[in-house]
């Protein structure tokens, strides 16, 4: 699981504080809506992995599409 905490549009990116599952370090996270170019880094949880940066994008990525709407989020998967 992850959480995306203070999720904003801010000019042509959307934004978002990204927390693993039981973390209390966050990095940030954004998509372009007009490249699509996704940025984003690892916090370095231990029990984190790329799959759930992968989740970050694809949660963002829903919310350039309009299929999401754009706000605080919980993204859970097993």
């Amino acid at each position: 699981m992850i959480c995306l905490r203070n999720v904003r549009k801010e000019g042509n990116l959307i934004k978002a504080d990204y927390y693993p599952e039981g973390s209390t370090v966050c990095s940030e996270v954004s998509i372009d809506i007009n490249t699509k170019e996704f940025k984003g880094e690892l916090v370095g949880y231990e029990l984190e992995t790329e799959g759930h940066l992968g989740h970050a994008k694809f949660a963002l990525w829903d919310m350039v599409r309009g299929e999401r709407e754009i706000k605080d989020c919980n993204i859970m998967w097993y």
